[in-house]
């Protein structure tokens, strides 16, 4: 299925253990792409990282979970099941599709 470019837009967040603030992130690649150490790579370079928390805020979606570094095989089924949701929903969509997706790292100490 091909889909126009400009009726989805994803914004990303990243959230580091010592800061409270969100910042914009621009993954190099797409995030379905990516596994777990190559997200933290680009998010948190030399940071010790205990785990990822992702969640997807968007049109028919709404999902907050939990990675260890460890979880490759969560992580991958996580991103199928968001690109099988955006397909979806784009189907039904006569509009644009605007998901907002918040990476949190966590530390060992958090």
């Amino acid at each position: 299925m091909t889909v126009p470019v400009s009726k989805l837009h994803f914004t990303y967040y990243s959230i580091l253990p010592r800061s409270p603030v969100s910042i914009e992130w621009k993954p190099t690649r797409k995030l379905e792409l990516m596994s777990l150490p190559e997200v933290t790579a680009e998010i948190a370079p030399g940071e010790d990282v205990k785990g990822l928390r992702l969640a997807v805020v968007g049109p028919g979606l709404k999902i907050s979970e939990e990675f260890d570094m460890e979880d490759e095989a969560g992580f991958i089924t996580l991103k199928s099941l968001i690109r099988r949701e955006v397909l979806r929903n784009l189907e039904n969509s006569e509009g644009h599709l605007m998901y907002s997706i918040t990476i949190a790292v966590m530390s060992p100490a958090s």
